[in-house]
């Protein structure tokens, strides 16, 4: 119990390690004044307009779930709302991307379904995500992939591999329709109690993996994270307008895309530090100066993240405490 006590404060010394730093790089090189210059002259109401935006992205978001789940379980819009909620109110008050995880157990508590399972859809989510984003770079031009140092060819390889792994488990799901095992041998290896385990474990996956048996459910969930996304660089407009800055399409994708990795770092809760670097970093890189850059990243990280996580704790609290209180969510 000690050794646990003592990781957990190792790994929340280095989150906050990793924050300060960031921070840090947020902020070098930033005149004071240009600063409170650039944070003055921003349009505040345009920025506020780009809540809107977010909270379209919130409704898309349970939208594509729906369809996600629809093979498990039949849950109302309303849970799924919620759901996405409870997701993003735990991003950012818990490390690691910990809503995640607490939005799947959300979502066993209301089915009684196995929480492995539902994790595997949640983990469809975050593959149609990844595709969508690297599919940015194709769509953006050879300037984008060549400013942010990526080869083309590696992005490429990479999204063919999880095609190709996606496409491993359509056929596993094809061949073991009622049920998958473990080779006799293999079984026979590992001794019974392993390969139950093992048996059981594949078979929860694959049972959360089985909407890709479903081309409509698929096609609708892929219309719906292309809109998800196409809302989120409108928002970000938005947020160009309201800085007085130039738009250009190019612009648009490489600040979500360094965003978009600044909030993969296991920083504090809430991207703290990273995403406000890595926005700077993107802006600077088409010329911005620092101080109004830096600016930039602040008001747009405080506008995206403090209103909807205050209200969200509040629309959330009731199903949150029914959470809490409910029975412990079924693994199996």
């Amino acid at each position: 119990m000690k050794k646990k006590l003592q990781k957990k404060w190792i790994f929340i010394f280095l989150q906050i390690i990793i924050t300060f730093v960031f921070l840090y790089l947020t902020f070098r090189n930033t005149e004071i004044e240009s600063l409170k210059s650039a944070l003055s002259t921003a349009n505040y109401w345009l920025l506020a307009l780009g809540l809107i935006p977010q909270l379209i992205a919130f409704f898309l978001l349970a939208a594509r779930e729906k369809f996600l789940l629809n093979k498990l379980y039949h849950f109302r819009f309303r849970d799924l709302f919620e759901g996405v909620i409870i997701g993003y109110v735990g991003n950012n008050i818990l490390p690691l991307r910990g809503g995640e995880f607490l939005k799947v157990l959300y979502w066993s508590k209301k089915s009684s379904k196995s929480y492995i399972s539902l994790l595997s859809v949640a983990l469809i989510e975050r593959l149609l995500d990844l595709i969508c984003l690297i599919l940015l770079f194709f769509v953006g031009s050879q300037v984008i992939l060549a400013k942010m140092g990526f080869d083309i060819r590696w992005i490429a390889c990479f999204v063919a591999s999880i095609f190709f792994c996606i496409g491993i488990l359509i056929f596993l799901d094809w061949k073991y329709k009622n049920e998958f095992k473990l080779h006799a041998s293999l079984q026979h290896l590992l001794g019974e109690a392993i390969a139950h385990y093992c048996n059981d474990l594949i078979n929860k996956v694959m049972t959360g993996f089985r909407v890709l048996g479903s081309s409509k459910n698929i096609f609708f969930a892929i219309v719906i994270t292309l809109l998800y996304w196409a809302i989120n660089l409108f928002g970000l407009a938005i947020s160009f307008y309201a800085f007085h800055l130039p738009v250009s399409w190019e612009k648009i994708v490489v600040l979500l895309l360094a965003t978009c990795f600044g909030t993969a770092i296991p920083a504090a809760p809430g991207y703290i530090g990273t995403f406000d670097y890595f926005s700077k970093m993107a802006l600077v890189l088409y010329g911005v100066d620092q101080s109004v850059a830096a600016s930039f990243a602040i008001a747009t990280h405080f506008m995206s993240l403090v209103p909807f996580t205050l209200l969200g704790i509040l629309f959330v609290y009731p199903a949150m405490s029914r959470l809490v209180k409910s029975p412990k969510a079924k693994s199996g």
